[in-house]
């Protein structure tokens, strides 16, 4: 256990129950959290806003981000990522919530996160919420509902810097609350050679007649699960292919020599092997089982009619 890294953070039972608002804050941190029950934030609308510093609403009047939080219609944890801005209707987080009630029924709780200053711009809550929501897709513990993609905002490296900061404090406090969405379901280190896995060989040249190496496991139909450890080839990140958006998404995750540091998860064979090669390609048959051989191309085939 390394005590060097210990964090604190208050948890307030507003209403003196674990059913009721529950707020969450840190010292070192200007943020505040609130997790708040979907049978509840009517009532909590009604109230009108004070000037008092006593206002239990006070900071959810502010700009922020939100999680919405329950099961899908097959019991398989799901979230939902969004932003909260003024309403035309009305307050911030509250009128969001209104708006997704009449839209969403899976969502039992919501965690809504802000700045004690209300200093939350339209920029910051887009790049806020399209981290969170490359996130919790990564990780693979809940099921995302949103129906797209959030548009990722471009603030400057110094304010970028400072959200992930409240990022950080986000998957904390959320992990405190109770649900894994930010805590990945796979490993973090480099996959055990004895392990089952497909692998590629690219990038031979005649300094390096045995090329570079990326591995990935195969998940089920659509999901592969590319390993941290593997060598991908450099490419142009501005292009539009489904492996150029993998490379915004993830291509922090890589080094300057290629190589990838943590697992990730793509959705498609072709976006898989394009990203790997730094090319449009499609080719199954390159991938090869590192215990008999069999390609990934022949894998998918059987499971498929299963």
């Amino acid at each position: 256990m390394d005590m060097s890294k210990n964090i604190g953070f208050t948890v307030n039972l507003i209403e003196g129950s674990t059913e009721g608002l529950i707020q969450c804050f840190s010292g070192t941190w200007k943020g505040f959290a609130y997790k708040i029950s979907r049978s509840k934030y009517k009532e909590y609308k009604k109230v009108k806003p004070t000037s008092q510093d006593n206002d239990p609403f006070k900071h959810l009047r502010h700009f922020g981000v939100y999680l919405l939080l329950g099961t899908d219609g097959t019991n398989v944890p799901a979230v939902y990522v969004g932003q909260s801005e003024k309403r035309k209707k009305g307050e911030s987080f509250f009128e969001r919530f209104t708006e997704h009630d009449e839209k969403y029924s899976f969502w039992d709780n919501a965690i809504a996160f802000t700045h004690n200053v209300d200093d939350l711009g339209s920029t910051e809550l887009d790049f806020l919420e399209h981290e969170l929501w490359a996130i919790a897709k990564n990780t693979c513990q809940y099921k995302v509902m949103n129906n797209k993609e959030p548009s990722r905002g471009n603030p400057s490296p110094f304010k970028q810097n400072d959200l992930k900061i409240f990022i950080d404090n986000v998957k904390l406090i959320t992990e405190i609350f109770g649900h894994k969405v930010f805590v990945s379901k796979f490993s973090t280190e480099p996959v055990a050679v004895e392990d089952e896995y497909f692998y590629l060989v690219h990038s031979k040249t005649k300094e390096n007649s045995k090329g570079k190496i990326a591995k990935v496991k195969y998940v089920d139909d659509n999901n592969f699960l590319l390993l941290n450890g593997s060598y991908i080839r450099m490419m142009n990140k501005s292009t539009s292919s489904s492996a150029g958006k993998l490379w915004q998404d993830f291509g922090k995750y890589i080094n300057t020599d290629g190589l990838l540091k943590k697992d990730i998860l793509i959705k498609s064979l072709s976006a898989l092997s394009s990203f790997v090669l730094g090319s449009s390609s499609s080719d199954g048959k390159r991938w090869k089982r590192k215990k008999d051989g069999k390609t990934l191309e022949e894998v998918a085939k059987v499971f498929k009619q299963l």
